[in-house]
């Protein structure tokens, strides 16, 4: 079900806030938790039952935790980050590896046949990590386990964030899950990582629960930047590496996450050798130029797909692909794009109708939200096919 579908805003969402408001506090979660497994079900329908099973035992490993001690704490905790990875690796990346395998064993005539046929529950990624975190924050003694299993399945089942994220740590909402509120500013805030001026700061503004789960659970265990330069680039590479091999099974998010890894390795060497990162206009033209060619890889479904495209944009090579760019950049085309950028570049905290928390600040958002949403239902009604790219995480 995806978020930007007619039935999703009109039909799902509605019902299930009607419900979420008109129950006592008491149920809320439940009502939650129902509508939750609900959404999940639409799309990964018989898959559900993975989403059941995390919930289930990463709440027993959890409660386990809370009570045992030593050795037996130690092995119940490996157990249960074992078998979250367990289900990630098999779901998501057998295929992969089983072609990974066949095209070496190709090499010495040995063929192993076609990879098995796997469905990947949407998802996967998102809820396997936030489970990971949920677990090790609760050995590391940073939080207590949720108090019912009805609670942390509401927590790790949670519909706006189960299919696209953030990455949402419990440490982070665990007085939330119990008692909280909802007001329209805090709704109403967002984050631009197209204003960055270095890779460095796109990373702490771009998905940023993914890369504060890297550095907590793998950059900082490995050692982060206390062993010295080399030590740091070797965990920048893995962490990014990582990262990349997260978002999906193919070499083109390897590349992608190494190439990240490789341009902060670049800035560290530049910081050390000149004492700071450039700053100003060129600063950010040239930190949005790379970012947008590592989106090339990003988005290609092949590695010579991506090389290829990035030859077109360059000039360097001549074929159908430029013609193709310039088929889609209609006049609609770049009229929202120049929409997009705008809302992607604009320094909002300068602009003078922006008076924080005031009916002003909030009239103004508003109306043009409004306008908008509306726009946009319009583009869902008449255009049908409407992919989810996060459904590949």
């Amino acid at each position: 079900m995806a978020f930007s579908s007619n039935f999703f805003l009109f039909g799902f969402l509605p019902f299930v806030i009607a419900i979420y408001i008109l129950s006592p506090n008491a149920l809320r979660n439940a009502v939650l938790l129902v509508a939750s497994l609900v959404f999940y079900a639409f799309d990964a329908g018989w898959l559900v039952w993975l989403l059941l099973a995390s919930i289930a035992l990463n709440h027993v490993v959890a409660q386990g935790l809370l009570r045992l001690t030593g050795v037996r704490r130690d092995t119940l905790f490996i157990i249960g980050v074992t078998l979250n990875l367990a289900a990630l690796l098999h779901f998501k990346y057998t295929a992969f590896l089983w072609n990974a395998a066949a095209s070496v064993l190709a090499f010495a005539d040995v063929t192993i046949g076609p990879a098995p046929q796997i469905e990947l529950p949407i998802g996967i990624s998102f809820f396997t990590f936030q489970a990971l975190s949920y677990i090790a924050d609760v050995y590391t003694h940073k939080v207590a386990p949720a108090r019912s299993l009805l609670n942390f399945g509401m927590y790790h089942s949670l519909f706006p964030q189960l299919i696209a994220g953030p990455i949402v740590r419990y440490v982070e909402v665990a007085d939330a899950v119990q008692h909280r509120e909802t007001t329209l500013g805090r709704t109403s805030e967002g984050n631009q990582p197209y204003r960055s001026r270095s890779i460095t700061e796109f990373w702490r503004r771009w998905h940023m629960t993914l890369s504060r789960w890297f550095r907590d659970y793998v950059y900082i265990p490995l050692g982060g930047n206390r062993h010295g330069p080399w030590c740091t680039y070797r965990n920048l590479v893995i962490v990014f590496f990582l990262c990349g091999l997260w978002h999906g099974a193919a070499y083109t998010f390897m590349v992608w996450g190494l190439y990240h890894g490789a341009l902060l390795i670049i800035e560290r060497l530049y910081v050390a050798r000149f004492g700071e990162l450039p700053r100003g206009s060129l600063a950010w033209a040239t930190t949005l130029l790379l970012v947008m060619i590592g989106w090339v890889f990003f988005r290609s479904a092949t590695l010579p797909d991506a090389f290829n495209y990035i030859f077109v944009l360059f000039g360097i090579v001549q074929n159908e692909g430029a013609v193709w760019m310039q088929t889609y950049l209609t006049g609609e085309a770049v009229i929202v794009l120049g929409v997009g950028l705008f809302l992607a570049l604009a320094p909002y905290e300068n602009l003078l109708w922006r008076l924080e928390g005031s009916r002003a600040s909030i009239a103004s958002k508003g109306g043009v939200a409004i306008i908008v949403f509306a726009y946009s239902i319009m583009l869902l009604s008449f255009r049908s096919f409407n992919p989810f790219i996060y459904f590949r995480f």
